[in-house]
């Protein structure tokens, strides 16, 4: 088995979302794009391991893989610097790492877990947070019971977007091809929109 050791960021920090269990560790780790060149460095080797006269080939594909993550932490590091708004509200919080890197907060209404049930606290809690930050758009993924989140946004006039997380994809994303980098630089468009980035 493959053993990735991934950065892991302070629970305390500010970024997350103060819903979370403490201690709760982020499973989201992909969506942090040094993680995701550490695991292709190490995919690389195995790979290298297993089918050393394939060096080569699985070397330059590593190259090109590790230098497209970072084009897009370049791209988000830039989008995402100037911002009007510094928090995003989304049905469960899957963007802790993003929120870490590019300095941003995430509000969310069940923590680290995409099936906890919210409580009318919860929901209360979130419609607060939309007018304190001037939030204009809220967020929820594919796959989840967006009844609620789609409820809240109703309640306080904001608009409703998907968001991708990649723990999977849609049928329509399989057969449009969808890559990583596809669904990154679209979840970094509707970030950067919703957030009124500069």
């Amino acid at each position: 088995m493959l053993q990735i050791e991934h950065d892991e960021h302070d629970e305390d920090e500010h970024h997350h979302d103060e819903h979370c269990e403490h201690g709760a560790q982020d499973p989201h780790y992909w969506l942090d794009f040094t993680n995701m060149q550490k695991m292709t460095k190490v995919i690389s080797d195995e790979l290298i391991k297993i089918l050393p006269a394939n060096k080569e080939i699985y070397e330059k594909n590593r190259d090109a893989y590790i230098k497209m993550l970072q084009d897009l932490d370049m791209q988000y590091k830039t989008q995402l610097h100037s911002c009007q708004v510094r928090s995003v509200i989304l049905n469960h919080n899957a963007l802790g790492y993003l929120a870490h890197r590019y300095d941003f907060e995430v509000h969310s209404l069940s923590g680290l877990s995409p099936e906890a049930e919210s409580s009318a606290k919860d929901i209360q809690r979130v419609l607060k947070e939309i007018s304190q930050d001037g939030i204009q758009t809220v967020f929820y993924e594919s796959f989840v019971n967006a009844k609620v989140i789609q409820g809240i946004a109703k309640d306080s006039g904001v608009k409703i977007e998907v968001l991708q997380p990649l723990g999977n994809i849609t049928a329509d994303e399989a057969k449009r091809g969808a890559t990583y980098k596809s669904l990154m630089l679209e979840n970094l468009k509707k970030l950067s929109k919703a957030m009124i980035c500069h």
